[in-house]
């Protein structure tokens, strides 16, 4: 979700402060976290929310609890990866539907299908530019860093690391 924030927000973040939960995995023979949550600040001023749970029931649904709220001054967007909804409300209420997998014309349709057949046309054809670069790669994993080391350290951390 990383990724998908610095897209939408068109700027880089500049400090992760976050907090972390420890226990049942860690009784359980897993060295990690149970839930991280990040606050994220941006360039821009925009700030983000992060967070991240592997302790989730049996009972949900789905592998994962996957969603995106955006907040702005002109609307509201909900994106919630259980029942493959985005809902948008600004000036008028809207309901895309474009995250779901179907096939139209003997063809894979929706947007987990072309974010994978971009990826094989770019290894396929290297004339191709990648919508995300290693760039991008470097970014979001500096950024995943910094959540765990904030975590770790119990402070803020500074973007880029590198500084």
């Amino acid at each position: 979700m990383v990724d998908i924030a610095r897209w939408f927000l068109g700027s880089e973040a500049k400090e992760v402060y976050a907090r972390k939960t420890e226990g049942l995995l860690k009784q359980k023979g897993i060295d990690t976290h149970d839930t991280l949550v990040a606050v994220v600040t941006f360039e821009n001023g925009a700030t983000a929310c992060f967070e991240t749970c592997w302790i989730l029931p049996d009972s949900l649904p789905t592998l994962v609890d996957h969603y995106v709220e955006v907040i702005g001054t002109k609307g509201v967007t909900y994106t919630d990866m259980k029942d493959n909804s985005l809902q948008k409300f600004a000036a008028k209420a809207e309901y895309p539907r474009c995250f779901s997998w179907t096939t139209l014309n003997n063809k894979g349709v929706g947007f987990f299908y072309d974010s994978v057949y971009h990826f094989l046309e770019c290894v396929m054809d290297r004339s191709i530019k990648p919508i995300n670069d290693q760039e991008d790669g470097y970014a979001n994993t500096e950024i995943i860093v910094a959540m765990l080391r904030s975590a770790e350290e119990k402070r803020p951390v500074k973007l880029p690391l590198s500084a």
